[in-house]
């Protein structure tokens, strides 16, 4: 059970993660275009 939650729990954080970096990187593209 335990190793369970912590396999979702770090699925979590890398989704987080993922998502953190297109973020970033589409904010650059969004500033260079005004």
């Amino acid at each position: 059970m335990y190793l369970k939650d912590l396999a979702s729990g770090m699925n979590l954080i890398i989704s987080n993660i993922l998502v953190l970096v297109v973020v970033l990187r589409g904010l650059p593209l969004c500033v260079f275009k005004k």
